[in-house]
């Protein structure tokens, strides 16, 4: 092993390159991520799991249930405020010497003044989907509008190879 490390062979460990501000300000520009249209809400939402609420593997995405965002409005600030709550993860797993352990609780605030706002995106993707049941519907016509011009979603749950090509 020595010599192998000798050699320079695993000593540059392979990672992606992280999202730039840039790159998520593209992503809003070119309409990946928007809040009219399905499709756009869903790659959105995703993209936050991953970045704001540290989804890594594809379970964590495919167990998520809509039960476990809330979208509230604070009585003193007049602000909403997005809660998720997580549940089994790899670093709790809810056994018996995991009781100690707090399941993730991350909160984020509305910002009125960014029309890019995290708490509007997911309370609009919130209020489209089923209250109960896997958060990940798939998106309803073309680009998910419906006929009024407006996003929908179907009841449907969007499928695990989807999921995984959206990484």
């Amino acid at each position: 092993m020595k010599e192998v490390t000798a050699t320079g062979l695993g000593i540059h460990k392979k990672r992606a390159d992280a999202v730039s501000p840039q790159d998520e300000d593209t992503l809003w520009c070119k309409g990946v991520i928007s809040l009219d249209s399905a499709e756009g809400l869903s790659y959105g939402v995703f993209y936050y799991n991953c970045k704001l609420f540290g989804f890594r593997g594809m379970d964590e995405h495919r167990d998520l249930e809509a039960t476990q965002f809330e979208v509230v409005t604070d009585s003193v600030q007049k602000k909403k405020c997005l809660t998720f709550y997580g549940r089994i993860s790899k670093n709790n797993q809810g056994g018996f010497f995991h009781r100690k352990i707090e399941p993730k609780k991350v909160i984020q605030w509305e910002d009125k003044n960014n029309p890019r706002d995290i708490v509007n995106l997911f309370s609009t993707y919130l209020s489209l989907i089923p209250k109960m049941g896997p958060f990940y519907r798939r998106p309803i016509g073309k680009l998910g509008l419906n006929t009024t011009g407006k996003p929908k979603f179907s009841t449907q749950v969007v499928g695990v190879n989807k999921l995984y090509t959206n990484r």
